[in-house]
């Protein structure tokens, strides 16, 4: 992985939107179109990886509910029969010029320490994630996500596992942490 010389931050105008191009018209239409709208109306936050206002990569996240049946069986009993809180990575994608060094990888760890953050002040039982093919499921697995029982591509990956990522590698990462991101010089 190389290391990237630029910030993750919150999505806003003056981002250049429109030359951002991961390979997939789905994520690409969802950064142009869809994704300040969903900030203004509370639906999501996207967080972008740039150079100057040039985006390389993008994740959204949001709020979501499952039921504790949706997750493999041995969390059954940690749970209620009541909604179970959950942080969703709604969306990450790299453009095409970024693909291959390491952002991806950046992004999701982003993504996590904000979501152990919020676990922190209002609780969540993980992450929840919809990979779009075999190739994202196998991403995603490689940092431990769990494949839910009756969706091979939704996958999860507990609080309690994203607490013990951070703090298994705290060298690596306290380098890289800023004050509102991980990965902020």
């Amino acid at each position: 992985m190389s290391a990237f010389n630029g910030r993750i931050e919150s999505l806003h105008n003056s981002h250049d939107r429109r030359r951002f191009d991961c390979g997939d018209s789905a994520l690409n239409d969802y950064l142009r179109r869809y994704a300040r709208q969903h900030a203004d109306a509370n639906i999501s936050r996207t967080y972008v990886a740039c150079k100057e206002q040039r985006i390389c990569g993008y994740y959204s996240l949001a709020m979501a509910a499952i039921k504790k049946q949706q997750l493999p069986s041995q969390y059954h009993k940690r749970f209620a029969d009541y909604p179970v809180p959950m942080a969703r990575l709604a969306r990450l994608a790299v453009d095409v010029g970024y693909q291959g060094q390491g952002i991806g990888k950046l992004l999701l760890l982003d993504a996590l320490y904000r979501c152990l953050e919020l676990s922190r002040n209002i609780g969540m039982a993980g992450v929840i994630v919809d990979a779009k093919h075999e190739q994202a499921q196998a991403f995603y697995q490689n940092f431990e996500f769990e494949t839910f029982p009756d969706s091979a591509l939704t996958l999860w990956l507990p609080t309690g596992a994203i607490q013990t990522l951070f703090a298994a590698d705290q060298s690596s990462y306290a380098i890289e942490k800023g004050p509102r991101s991980v990965f902020n010089p």
